[in-house]
């Protein structure tokens, strides 16, 4: 049986140092093997928006939705993982591709046109310091390098299965 998923929208994150982050999820692998519900943390619409930018453009409602979709995406697939300790940039590289697969195509193009690049040639390139140094960076970064054709939901399962993205 799968997880329940709850979404708690907040006018502050939980976790101090958390006053440039949207959203939060906290994972916790005992919960997996529970039907204990999987907790998202997610700003109220009014408080993100006054980030006034996310990802180089203006905040919309469809950028809030992709902010959602990257917490539950960290939700789903905490519980997937082979590995008990993942790395933070394997989660991310997850949370990151299904947040832009999923995002309106039209934000999604915008966001590509303002952030150059061509994504990462390889999991050296994806480390923790590149992951913390940019996050947003390594979100966009990170979807370029699963577009590219010997990547893809291969690479997703890689990640899942411990085989990539490794310390």
């Amino acid at each position: 049986m799968a997880n329940p998923i709850l979404i708690v929208i907040a006018q502050k994150l939980p976790l101090a140092g958390t006053a440039t982050t949207g959203g939060l999820y906290l994972d916790s692998p005992d919960d997996c093997n529970s039907d204990t519900a999987h907790v998202v943390h997610i700003l109220s619409y009014s408080e993100f928006k006054k980030f006034k930018n996310w990802f180089h453009i203006p905040i919309e409602s469809s950028l809030y939705r992709s902010l959602a979709a990257h917490e539950v995406a960290h939700a789903i697939s905490d519980c997937n993982f082979k590995l008990a300790r993942p790395t933070i940039q394997a989660k991310e590289y997850m949370a990151y591709v299904t947040m832009f697969a999923t995002m309106a195509p039209a934000v999604r193009a915008r966001i590509l046109r303002k952030s150059p690049g061509h994504g990462y040639d390889g999991d050296w390139q994806m480390g923790t310091t590149i992951y913390m140094a940019d996050p947003m960076r390594f979100g966009v970064q990170a979807y370029r390098h699963f577009l590219k054709p010997v990547n893809g939901r291969s690479y997703l399962h890689a990640i899942l299965d411990g085989k990539v993205m490794l310390e």
